[in-house]
């Protein structure tokens, strides 16, 4: 038993509608593609104790079981005895799912962190404004005042980001602060005079091989956006800490059922940020 939300994409010539599927998945089927960051989930942990209930769903490709969205949440959820998790399954090749990465920006003593990146393998290069924006797919490139540099290394993606992860946790131990950023925000980075590491594209093929291969990219590798996010489901964990699905699948649904739901548009902020076309927000 399942509950179906559908919505048609504006924009899109032929009206596709884009279909997600509210169900339970079970946490030991389910791959994650990114690491967790330990500070991080200890939060979390005492926000879901203490509420008693997993608030968001996680959202997951159907195919492949690989987590696109709710790394902490499924560890979390493992951690404090659940076996099952509420999950928005996908089809995480559909295109009206929008992959992109996640951009650095560097405070601190720029001369230190472009000495430490040369230790790590860059040069220099001759910059191309149109890299900012545009991105690259091969290659981390470090944009300064001065100009820009470059590591390529192997070029392969999963190399590229443990490269840089291994330069990220470098920088901080030298006291250099890293803040997370869109692509779009970088002319104004720059415009700042601060400096950008500018973060190779990814595929959703390379998410998948990865994660599937048992490896994971480093914490905010990669941010998807979803044309549809359901959010405040609620979902009390003594029912995620039982085994039978098909009883807690009808019993969430009439739980779903006695509640009321509002469609937001997005962008918008709720409790954090989100980049959606509209949510659904249960109250």
């Amino acid at each position: 038993m399942k509950i179906i939300f559908f919505v048609h994409s504006s924009g899109d010539m032929e009206n596709k509608p884009y279909y997600i599927e509210l169900r339970l998945a079970r946490i030991s089927d389910l791959y994650l593609h990114e690491e967790i960051v330990e500070s991080h989930l200890r939060k979390l942990k005492e926000i879901i104790s203490r509420d008693g209930v997993l608030s968001n769903p996680v959202v997951v490709d159907r195919g492949s079981l690989v987590v696109l969205d709710g790394t902490h949440r499924v560890r979390c959820l493992e951690e404090l005895g659940c076996r099952l998790i509420t999950a928005v399954m996908v089809d995480y090749f559909d295109p009206m799912i929008r992959l992109r990465n996640w951009y650095r920006v560097i405070s601190g003593d720029i001369n230190v962190a472009i000495g430490i990146a040369k230790m790590f393998g860059f040069v220099d290069m001759e910059y191309d404004p149109k890299i900012a924006e545009e991105g690259v797919y091969d290659s981390i490139i470090l944009i300064h005042r001065g100009g820009a540099i470059i590591y390529r290394g192997s070029g392969d993606i999963f190399d590229l980001y443990s490269r840089l992860r291994d330069y990220e946790e470098y920088l901080r131990r030298m006291g250099i602060k890293i803040e997370y950023i869109h692509e779009n925000q970088v002319r104004d980075m720059l415009g700042m005079g601060k400096a950008v590491i500018v973060t190779p594209k990814l595929s959703k093929s390379d998410v998948i091989r990865v994660a599937k291969s048992g490896r994971v990219f480093p914490p905010k590798t990669t941010r998807h956006i979803f044309p549809i996010r359901p959010l405040f489901l609620d979902t009390p964990l003594e029912l995620l800490r039982m085994d039978e699905v098909r009883d807690i699948e009808s019993l969430i649904n009439r739980l779903l059922l006695s509640r009321t739901y509002v469609k937001v548009k997005g962008p918008t902020i709720i409790d954090r940020f989100y980049d959606e076309d509209l949510l659904i927000v249960f109250m």
